[in-house]
């Protein structure tokens, strides 16, 4: 049983290639203990924050969370480290050069902001290009300004065991993607940019399903009404009792072993002390903040939502 509400185009990306496991190299710095080559890939990202260039420490460090190499104690550190970069790098109006997630668009003349969406953001919610430009009201566009817009789509990996969802951008994953359970998921991620992460609840009972999903078409819904399925008690819109919150994003399955699961989304909850535990009925609960972001960046038939153990 499952919690899912009552009730455009995207453009397209090549898909990214799932390779082997990565052979672990038989050198290791007798400082840190790590591999050689990622030992020093770690200082060079820790040298060119000290220096400013965060886009090439982000680049370092992100190669170095996508090793399967990289032990898992490490990780948590790397992912403060490079959540911090983006700060700059993803939730300000600053574009680094040569920065291939993100570019930049001059306003001209007849533009709206609707047109400008369908251009040159398709893979975000216009709330998002407010949110990174800190434009007051993003439906307001001045002929000339430049705009800072993501030219990657936004994914999701839903990590149970740790109650964590980490958020990368990247090319979708391909059809025929698969889990592999005999390496770190951060392995198979040719292509991604680890952005930042969100706690989250999860289904009773280990009820959320694992797999690869994808965002499923004309399912983001603001303030959506809710039918409890076990006992079909109504709440409507604008009710603050609605224990699913203000956002619902429904997802469908993107492999064999998913595409049998119905109804089943990401959304808020009214309940902040359920984050961290198994209470749903089987979807990914967020902090009401949390899914509001989730939420701009999720692109319909493009985003990935991939739930590992």
């Amino acid at each position: 049983m499952v919690d899912a509400p009552v009730t455009g185009n995207l453009a397209s990306t090549p898909a990214v290639t799932v390779p082997a496991a990565t052979t672990p190299l038989v050198a290791t710095d007798p400082v840190s203990g790590l591999p050689a080559d990622i030992s020093e890939l770690v200082r060079t990202g820790s040298s060119l924050m000290a220096k400013g260039d965060l886009l090439g420490a982000r680049y370092a460090l992100n190669k170095v969370l996508l090793d399967a190499r990289t032990p898992g104690a490490e990780r948590e550190g790397l992912r403060r480290q490079i959540a911090a970069l983006n700060e700059t790098l993803v939730f300000s109006p600053t574009v680094a050069p040569n920065d291939l997630l993100f570019g930049t668009y001059a306003v001209v003349s007849g533009d709206n902001v609707t047109k400008v969406m369908r251009s040159q953001a398709p893979f975000v919610d216009r709330l998002f290009l407010g949110r990174i430009n800190k434009m007051a009201d993003v439906n307001k566009l001045n002929v000339g300004k430049r705009l800072k817009v993501p030219r990657q789509p936004f994914h999701l990996i839903v990590h149970k065991d740790a109650y964590r969802a980490d958020l990368y951008m990247g090319p979708p994953l391909p059809p025929d993607a698969t889990i592999s359970l005999a390496e770190p998921i951060e392995a198979r991620l040719v292509g991604w940019t680890y952005i930042r992460s969100f706690a989250v609840g999860l289904g009773e009972s280990n009820g959320t399903p694992e797999g690869l999903f994808a965002v499923r078409p004309n399912s983001k819904l603001i303030n959506p009404e809710w039918i409890n399925p076990r006992d079909r008690t109504r709440f409507t819109a604008d009710d603050p009792a609605n224990p699913i919150g203000e956002h619902w994003i429904g997802l469908e399955g993107a492999e064999e072993r998913t595409k049998t699961f119905a109804a089943y989304g990401m959304h808020g909850t009214i309940h902040a002390d359920s984050i961290g535990k198994e209470q749903s009925m089987g979807c990914v609960r967020m902090l009401a903040g949390d899914i509001a972001m989730v939420y701009e960046v999720m692109a319909e038939k493009v985003s990935h939502v991939w739930i590992v153990k």
